[in-house]
């Protein structure tokens, strides 16, 4: 006959069979659950709709609106569109991929507003990294319209157009254009943060560029950090190279003391004395104005380069992308005298750079000859000949 358990046991029994149990609810697939009979019963996950967001169409603002938004007339918006729908339409047949024109409107909205991805994308209708995949694409697609949009002229006449307009303007005679530069700032690259700063302590792109009398710009050259000089930026281009070797329509730019005295490069005098200089001097700076006030309604159109927005959070290469589309942007702008708000900080003050010695240099021969010939006595202009009267 067994004897009895005692207390101890039967505890130590219980506590057993309550951590196997505690095991076995361990071990269970947590994609079950047990039934009141004890039988295992599978729990089946359905996927979430997707939510598609309403995406802006053009034909539901007013001519004003899309001009306010996108800077460009509807009439201008399509016919840059037939140029760039090759390069933006998607290549999935979905009926919810994004078309080319979206793609456009949606870029053409961030350059002019210059606003954060993920507020603008709530506006355009999808997602902030859709967005970023759809400005890359665009900008990108902005470099062949680029040799139909920045030209500078060649022929004869549009030589003569140009120097009659900056003549009958400002009495300059001879001129092709104003050349300057100007920064654009962004986020510098960790490994050269040290080249992108400039002489103002703010890390920029520095931007050479080329206008006409209408502020049409002719002539751009992106790519040099901001710690770059003026005058350095234009050896390095193409037109400085061209200008040298006699390639060029006869004529000479306009640009600031930053710049070196060239015979097709003239700079104002560092002490202008006499009549003849003096209106030399004077109508120098006016005439050269106009670049300062072409870069001035460029960053008021397209306030992403303009510095109240901030730093462009983008490397580099991108940013030369964006400039690029933003001049071929403003050039189709100005073509069809589109307006255009200006607002004082989108000039940059003091926007001169570190003086070169003036005065000096290869093209001294040329601007006297020009003061002594033209600005000593009154003249007239006509068919790009000057005429003492």
């Amino acid at each position: 006959m067994m004897e009895p358990f005692s207390d101890q046991i039967v505890m130590f029994m219980l506590a057993a069979s309550m951590m196997e149990e505690e095991s076995a609810d361990e071990h269970q697939d947590p994609g079950q659950q047990m039934s009141a009979l004890g039988e295992p019963v599978l729990r089946v996950s359905f996927p979430r709709p997707r939510q598609y967001r309403t995406r802006r169409e053009l034909e539901d603002l007013c001519e004003f609106e899309v001009i306010q938004n996108y800077r460009l007339s509807t009439r201008n918006i399509y016919s840059l569109y037939a140029l760039l729908e090759a390069d933006l339409e998607p290549r999935a047949r979905s009926n919810r991929a994004i078309s080319g024109f979206q793609k456009l409107l949606g870029t053409l909205h961030f350059l002019a507003s210059g606003t954060f991805q993920p507020t603008l994308s709530q506006t355009c209708g999808f997602s902030q990294s859709t967005l970023s995949r759809c400005i890359t694409q665009v900008i990108r697609a902005f470099r062949k319209l680029t040799i139909q949009y920045i030209t500078f002229p060649e022929t004869d006449s549009e030589c003569r157009e140009i120097k009659l307009g900056f003549f009958n303007k400002y009495k300059f005679p001879n001129v092709l254009g104003t050349i300057d530069c100007t920064h654009v700032q962004i986020r510098p690259p960790r490994n050269s943060e040290e080249c992108f700063r400039n002489r103002k302590q703010f890390h920029s792109l520095n931007v050479q560029a080329v206008c006409d009398v209408n502020m049409r710009f002719l002539n751009i050259f992106v790519g040099f950090p901001g710690s770059s000089h003026d005058s350095f930026i234009l050896s390095q281009s193409s037109l400085f190279d061209k200008f040298e070797t006699g390639n060029m329509p006869g004529g000479w730019l306009l640009g600031d003391a930053g710049y070196p005295n060239k015979p097709w490069l003239l700079t104002p005098l560092s002490n202008p004395v006499g009549r003849a200089e003096k209106r030399y001097q004077e109508r120098h700076i006016a005439s050269r104005q106009i670049i300062e006030r072409a870069f001035g309604v460029l960053k008021s159109r397209f306030r992403c380069l303009d510095t109240s927005g901030g730093a462009l959070l983008y490397s580099p290469s991108k940013v030369c992308d964006m400039v690029n589309a933003c001049c071929i942007l403003h050039n189709i702008c100005v073509a069809n005298r589109l307006p255009v708000t200006l607002r004082r900080s989108a000039f940059l003050r003091g926007n001169r750079s570190s003086a070169l010695p003036v005065g000096m240099g290869e093209g001294e021969d040329s601007r006297r000859t020009l003061i002594q010939n033209f600005f000593a006595v009154a003249c007239e202009y006509t068919d790009n000949i000057c005429i003492i009267v």
